[in-house]
């Protein structure tokens, strides 16, 4: 991600198709030699809370995490007008099919009780159909799967450190441009070293939810700007207006506190860690405007 962003860009595309098609092969050969016939062994129905489906929401969130990144592209799209509402609005449409044709295997393939209890469910049904060669597969899948969805967090998140370092509310030296190949340098490797000490603190799911506490409150705040800036500055010029305003961004407000009330009732500690560690920022960010002030 030193490197030119076309090159970035070009093995993002590689791997995004790699591991879209490996997913579509397997989920379509499950469903062709699934055995529809086979008996359906019954699940015992158990109470279950809607507090327990809201947490289980938060993984799923990630799951389809994404979409929010593409904006942060737009300074160097062509025509971001045009591209910005597609790449997300298709985007979101194509992951959503893909899930959708991979979990209509995964209901063809394994019993009820086995997808309940299973860690791992896509290599249960690559193992049913291949034997031990398709979990094996599924361990391939898995790593492409994690190096594209890494390769394309780090081609984004350290231009929100650079311009924030632009604007002034970062460090100057993370603005700083490799002079050969005119990339953040500087915010890749900060943003590297930063993720590499989180994977020796959480498990895989606990990296899942903090990222989705960490990241939605700032997604809400962004939303409500929408909401202000129409109201502040209505003759602003814009690209993009949102349908249905502002029934969307009040609906997509609504959801967000859903989801951090019930985060906080079912599991209080791990939310007031997550959002103490958000919290944490804010003493920093004002002693950093009271030197800059001062300077």
């Amino acid at each position: 991600n030193v490197r030119p962003v076309r090159i970035g860009a070009r093995l993002l595309e590689a791997t995004t198709w790699a591991k879209v098609l490996a997913l579509l092969v397997l989920s379509v050969a499950a469903i062709l030699f699934a055995r529809p016939d086979a008996p359906v062994r019954e699940l015992a129905m158990e109470p279950r809370t809607f507090g327990g489906a809201g947490l289980a929401l938060i993984l799923v969130l990630g799951a389809y995490d994404g979409w929010q990144w593409v904006p942060q592209l737009g300074g160097e799209m062509r025509d971001p007008r045009r591209d910005l509402p597609r790449a997300i609005l298709f985007g979101l449409i194509a992951v959503t099919a893909v899930f959708l044709v991979a979990n209509v295997a995964n209901l063809l393939v394994l019993a009820p009780d086995e997808l309940e209890h299973s860690p791992l469910v896509t290599a249960d049904v690559a193992a049913r159909l291949l034997g031990p060669a398709g979990t094996s597969l599924v361990a391939l899948l898995v790593v492409v799967s994690t190096f594209s969805s890494n390769h394309s967090g780090m081609m984004t998140d350290p231009r929100v450190l650079y311009a924030m370092a632009e604007d002034g509310l970062f460090p100057r030296a993370v603005a700083r441009l490799h002079p050969r190949h005119r990339t953040p340098h500087v915010a890749v490797i900060l943003i590297g070293a930063a993720a590499a000490l989180y994977l020796y603190a959480r498990t895989f799911e606990e990296l899942v939810a903090t990222f989705v506490l960490g990241m939605w409150p700032f997604l809400a705040l962004s939303i409500a700007a929408v909401i202000v800036q129409r109201v502040r500055k209505p003759d602003l010029p814009r690209p993009y207006r949102v349908p249905l305003y502002p029934l969307v961004p009040i609906f997509f407000l609504l959801a967000c506190a859903g989801i951090f009330a019930n985060s906080f009732v079912e599991e209080p500690r791990f939310t007031l860690v997550n959002l103490g560690v958000l919290a944490a920022g804010l003493p920093v960010y004002a002693l950093w405007r009271w030197k800059q002030r001062r300077a």
